[in-house]
């Protein structure tokens, strides 16, 4: 396979993992495909895992939340 070829699937593999699973993820879109791109979409797939999903920091959003309002409860007690 020729130069032109890697580069092609490279690339469409870069989109892949930007698309497929930077979007979901706190790093994004462009922070997964720029891993991706300098590094490889091999490596970008796993740097991405390391960030949480959106849904897992909204949650983490509503319990620190939590946590302060009880906090505060406490302390007015």
């Amino acid at each position: 396979m020729d130069a032109i070829g890697l580069s092609i699937i490279w690339i469409f593999l870069t989109l892949v993992v930007s698309f497929a699973v930077g979007t979901q993820r706190t790093i994004g879109f462009f922070g997964a495909m720029l891993i991706s791109l300098v590094f490889s979409p091999v490596i970008g797939l796993l740097f991405c895992g390391f960030f949480p999903t959106k849904e897992e920091e909204e949650r983490q959003k509503e319990l620190l939340k939590t946590q302060k309002a009880i906090l505060e409860h406490l302390k007015n007690k």
